[in-house]
């Protein structure tokens, strides 16, 4: 039974999960990225949110450590199935700024971890990367309460790794200049 569930839930998530062919046409990508913090959402031509959702991460600040250079998400929100796509675009902007994306370090949210543990088991298109741990749990590079709440063998959690992934949906959503730099 509980594997019926599992397989239920993985297949509502994916199923569920909005890609940029289910954009609206008069719907684009906004970036703002100022460096150390960088905003995705969804807007019009001219960079105004168009309301659907968005994506929030800056690299950690300097008393957490480093992260190996990995972006962490600070909020999201996003209406019904776009968020995973919002996940995509952040985690392949942070993969073309340098150390990829990770989960917030103070809480996250029981939908961000489903997306994460689905990244960690089903998408072979991401890469991921450990960061570091000392014996007792604790991040030494990046300090993660998260994690070590939710699994006590945290280097098995996807939310202790960062994650790569290439510019796919980028690269075809510049192509077809569906993104809006604010």
């Amino acid at each position: 039974m509980k594997l019926l569930r599992e397989t239920i839930r993985k297949l509502l998530l994916s199923e569920a999960a909005k890609n940029i062919l289910d954009l609206p046409p008069d719907v684009y990508i906004g970036i703002d990225d100022m460096d150390d913090e960088i905003a995705i959402f969804f807007c019009d031509s001219e960079g105004n949110s168009k309301r659907l959702g968005n994506i929030n991460m800056e690299l950690p600040p300097r008393a957490a450590g480093p992260c190996n250079g990995a972006y962490l998400i600070t909020w999201v929100e996003a209406t019904s199935g776009y968020g995973p796509l919002l996940y995509d675009l952040a985690m392949e902007y942070a993969t073309k700024k340098g150390g990829g994306l990770t989960a917030d370090r103070k809480t996250v949210q029981p939908e961000a971890i489903r997306i994460w543990d689905y990244y960690a088991s089903q998408r072979g298109d991401v890469n991921p990367i450990q960061l570091d741990a000392y014996e007792d749990g604790t991040d030494k590079s990046c300090r993660m309460k998260a994690a070590k709440n939710n699994n006590p063998d945290w280097k098995q959690s996807a939310l202790s790794k960062a994650w790569k992934k290439s510019d796919v949906i980028l690269s075809q959503l510049e192509a077809s200049q569906k993104i809006v730099y604010v």
